[in-house]
């Protein structure tokens, strides 16, 4: 049965209606609730695509059903997911797939599934594209929580060299997206949208005239290669969880300098394949918007890390060092990073702004708190994998906030009136988005309070802190130094 619906949605045809820009505009608002800040690079790369004609968006596939709803957010077109026909088996998901007008790939570690029938996945993909559609799929095959991209399939590549082939004179373009979560199974975390540069299937055929497999599997790997470009690659948690650390202490105390030192002369002579150097990116931060800045900086160091580690163990030994150092110090006055200092007037106003806003924070617990616990909970304790609890909780939330709002409506207008009714479930929401935004203003001013509390009761706090900061910028510039001997 779910074989034959997947098949029935994967002939459909897509074309921009009302339903497609309500659930757009859905997407917009509830993720935009969900996470606490969604940040974009390279949005100008997909505004800059034709309002028609066909093209192929691949990303990488880190939190399940999040990343398409994230894509189809986006995207200034509609897009056709390719999705596995396993999911075509559950109720609410398969009404998504449907609106999304999915089509299915039929994997062989899931049981059960004939893989015979991916002939008519690449069929209905070849149409969709000839007809001038947009297609998103994650080549990865799998949606995973490893800190690298996993080896990517060939479908992305076979799919558009299939459409080009089919209809001479066609050019699709490949669009790579990256989507990095600074903690994906949390709800209010963080997400940044990294759009790469379109890429082409025609230097693959260049390279292998008359061999198909051969440019399928080089245009496979341009395809891996850019999408590096626009993740974050480590080769584990562990590491991964330091090195971003270093990462924002580095571009917050130290990139501005370094942008300007002297290194930068010799970074005007370096050869375009050593584009990945810490060093490059360094001078080149501050031609920057912050967002891109950070994420030139951030990736450079993952990338960097990879060639030193076998041959500078010591000096990122050093640093890993100084970097527990300096933590410690901050832990130690329950801190967790170093905040500018305030006068006390802004103190002040800080904590005047937090209590105008009580009356209506506490009215937002109390209306969505029962859904919000329940939320949390079905996402937890339902999740196999970590790929699973922001999904789970995401569309919890979406069938309970509104349950919940409708039936407090009820119950106000059944007591004090329609008027009353209508004006509690406008309240509601609104409220409720309040707390979230005290909550989260009330941890970091209290954040920032116990560390301009250390500043001034401790005494020597200050400069140890300075201290142990420069040790740790001044092992990565020797690690810098490492590097700019090797290029």
């Amino acid at each position: 049965m779910a074989q034959d619906e997947a098949r029935k949605f994967g002939e459909s045809h897509v074309k921009q209606t009302w339903l497609d820009t309500s659930l757009k505009r859905f997407l917009h608002i509830t993720l935009r609730i969900f996470f606490s800040e969604i940040t974009v690079i390279g949005v100008e790369r997909i505004a800059n695509l034709p309002r028609t004609g066909s093209f192929v968006l691949v990303a990488n596939h880190a939190n399940a059903l999040i990343d398409p709803a994230l894509l189809l957010a986006l995207s200034p077109r509609p897009l056709r997911f390719l999705a596995k026909s396993t999911l075509w088996s559950v109720p609410l998901i398969r009404t998504l797939l449907a609106a999304a007008h999915a089509i299915p790939v039929y994997r062989k570690m899931d049981a059960g599934v004939d893989t015979a029938q991916n002939d008519q996945t690449f069929a209905h993909c070849t149409r969709a594209l000839v007809q001038g559609e947009a297609i998103a799929l994650f080549p990865e095959g799998i949606t995973h929580s490893e800190p690298s991209l996993q080896p990517l399939k060939t479908g992305a590549a076979r799919i558009v060299m299939d459409a080009e082939d089919a209809n001479f004179g066609l050019l699709v373009p490949i669009l790579p997206v990256g989507l990095i979560f600074d903690a994906k199974d949390r709800f209010r975390s963080r997400v940044l949208v990294v759009i790469g540069n379109p890429l082409s299937s025609q230097t693959a055929r260049r390279a292998h005239p008359g061999d198909a497999r051969a440019a399928v599997r080089d245009f496979t790997q341009e395809i891996d290669t850019e999408l590096r470009r626009v993740t974050l690659n480590y080769p584990s948690w562990e590491e991964a969880i330091w090195i971003e650390k270093a990462a924002a202490l580095y571009a917050k105390h130290a990139a501005p300098r370094a942008a300007e030192s002297g290194a930068e002369k010799k970074v005007e002579s370096l050869p375009a394949e050593n584009a990945d150097s810490v060093v490059v990116a360094m001078s080149s931060v501050r031609n920057m918007r912050r967002e891109e800045a950070m994420f030139a900086v951030r990736h450079q160091f993952a990338t960097a890390y990879l060639r030193l580690r076998e041959i500078a163990p010591q000096q990122i030994e050093r640093v890993l060092v100084a970097l527990r150092a300096y933590e410690g110090l901050l832990a130690s006055v329950h801190c967790i990073s170093e905040h500018a200092t305030r006068r006390s007037h802004s103190r002040r106003r800080s904590r005047l702004r937090l209590a105008l806003r009580l009356p209506i924070a506490a009215l937002g617990f109390l209306l969505n708190g029962i859904p919000y616990r329940i939320a949390g909970w079905i996402g937890e304790s339902t999740s196999r994998d970590r790929t699973q609890p922001a999904t789970h909780k995401f569309l919890a939330g979406v069938l309970l906030f509104p349950l919940f709002w409708i039936v407090e409506a009820w119950l106000v207008e059944r007591y004090l009136g329609r008027s009353a009714g209508l004006a509690m479930f406008g309240l509601a929401p609104v409220s409720g988005y309040i707390a979230l935004r005290f909550q989260e203003r009330r941890q970091s001013i209290r954040e920032i309070l116990r560390f301009q509390r250390a500043l001034r009761t401790q005494k020597g706090f200050e400069k140890e802190l300075i201290c142990r900061r420069n040790e740790v910028v001044g092992a990565i510039e020797a690690l810098r130094a490492v590097e700019l001997d090797l290029l």
